[in-house]
């Protein structure tokens, strides 16, 4: 609905702009001709040609109005162009949360086997994550933030065969049910949340964990980046690591820059200066996409704030986040 709405008023504003466009290309012709007039009269008096000036002076007016014209053209271009962009955190709220509710996403990845639209846990999330994860023990915990259909956990628990002991604690948090009644019937140290945004389950309730994934999960999806990374913090245990894969959803605005804050490295570099607790590094992603590695590395951690900019409906949403003023002299 929020969309809906968010398209109507770009129509309306887009509207508005032509017709202020029309009025003041208008009001253009209604001086030329006033200009040409008294041209008119003014050859008249001298005994010249008024035809000629007339013409004269209608030739750089038409021109003007056809450059207007161009311009406003381009900008209403650029009014379609980013009519899914939502300047109100509301409106982005609302926006993020009915992407999410109409499950408009790829929500079948394997840990190994890839969806059809390419690219499986090992192949987003890299080596590091595919060994963190192998390293498990039994008293170890993974969690799958936004598991989708749970191809990848099912697939990871599947290996273990007849010694399902041997498994870590697994926890699948997916806004839809996943319906992985075989996986909970097998592996008693298997749980999953479904039904819930991630940062509406009290942590209280999920047991710490040692590693977190998050493939175009909630971090890719939320207006409030923020208080979910404050949330992944809150349940890992001191040492570990939550790996999110971003894409090229991501960039932050930082006090004083006069761009954005997009390449994994300089995202990297000002969440890791910026949040007390965590250290925030880059990974290497195919095709410039963004990974990033967080390890907690206190008891305590504090994300700031980061107030959202804009939030452009996409799959998955392009989305601005501002790092405040109160964080500005630990990240310059």
């Amino acid at each position: 609905m929020s969309r809906r709405r968010h398209r109507t008023g770009s129509a309306q504003f887009e509207a508005v702009v032509l017709v202020t466009a029309v009025v003041l290309a208008g009001s253009g012709a209604y001086a030329a001709i006033g200009r040409s007039m008294a041209n008119d009269v003014e050859g008249s008096a001298h005994g010249h040609a008024p035809h000629s000036h007339a013409r004269s002076s209608h030739a750089p007016s038409i021109a003007a109005q056809a450059s207007l014209v161009s311009r406003v053209s381009e900008f209403a271009r650029s009014v379609r162009r980013t009519e899914g962009l939502t300047r109100d955190a509301r409106a982005a709220r609302s926006t993020a949360e009915g992407l999410v509710r109409g499950n408009d996403f790829i929500t079948w990845r394997g840990l190994h086997t890839a969806s059809e639209s390419g690219g499986s846990y090992a192949d987003k999330l890299g080596q590091a994550f595919m060994a963190q994860l192998e390293s498990l023990g039994p008293h170890g915990h993974w969690i799958d933030m936004g598991t989708g259909e749970g191809k990848a956990v099912t697939e990871f628990l599947d290996a273990f065969g007849t010694t399902p002991g041997a498994a870590p604690d697994v926890t699948a948090i997916a806004f839809d049910d996943p319906h992985l009644n075989y996986l909970r019937a097998t592996f008693t140290n298997f749980r999953e949340f479904h039904g819930k945004f991630v940062e509406s389950i009290p942590a209280s309730d999920v047991r710490p964990a040692d590693l977190i994934s998050d493939l175009y999960g909630p971090l890719s999806y939320t207006h409030a980046f923020d208080t979910v990374l404050q949330r992944y913090a809150d349940i890992l245990r001191p040492g570990g690591k939550a790996y999110a894969y971003l894409g090229k959803s991501l960039s932050l605005r930082t006090p004083g820059a006069p761009a954005l804050v997009r390449s994994g490295s300089e995202l990297a570099g000002a969440l890791d200066r910026a949040i007390h607790g965590m250290r925030v590094e880059a990974l290497q992603a195919p095709k410039r996409q963004v990974l990033l590695a967080f390890t907690k590395t206190e008891q305590r951690v504090r994300v700031p704030s980061l107030p959202i900019e804009s939030f452009l409906a996409s799959k998955p949403p392009k989305r601005t986040f501002v790092l405040g003023d109160a964080v500005s002299a630990s990240v310059h």
